[in-house]
């Protein structure tokens, strides 16, 4: 059986998270579920409900979201660029292996709302700040 790959923040704490990967985590898993296809929805959707209700599901939404390269890497920026934990930094190893036009983001220049492409031929999405079709293109730094 193929082992699932998890996002690089997880080796670093060796699958100890802090409230706030948990938090930052579930957060843009509930961000990007609008957006994924069936069955990866309804999956997702049930783990989050799960999460709302109490149980930890952190691990179980990580293994869900890491089959996917687009998703684990858009995944793993999101929780990194939420989270303020000192000394963390990307993992070396393969950094090209998804490119920048891998992902959808907001036109408006002040916005930095981004989605992983899941497969090529896709609909873009709205952004949900500004309701606007998202383009193909760089991931926007938050400052």
């Amino acid at each position: 059986m193929k082992k699932k790959r998890r996002f690089s923040f997880l080796k670093i704490y060796c699958g100890i998270m802090s409230p706030t990967q948990t938090n930052a985590t579930l957060l843009a898993a509930q961000k990007l579920l609008q957006h994924l296809p069936e069955p990866l929805h309804h999956q997702l959707s049930d783990l989050l409900e799960q999460a709302e209700q109490g149980q930890d599901t952190t691990i179980e939404v990580i293994d869900l979201l890491s089959e996917q390269d687009n998703i684990r890497m858009w995944m793993d920026d999101q929780v990194s660029l939420s989270c303020s934990t000192k000394g963390y930094g990307r993992l070396g190893g393969n950094s090209t292996a998804i490119r920048a036009s891998y992902l959808w983001v907001c036109p408006q220049n002040d916005c930095t709302y981004s989605l992983p492409v899941i497969q090529e031929g896709e609909d873009p999405p709205l952004c949900l700040q500004h309701n606007v079709e998202m383009v193909r293109g760089d991931s926007k730094e938050q400052s």
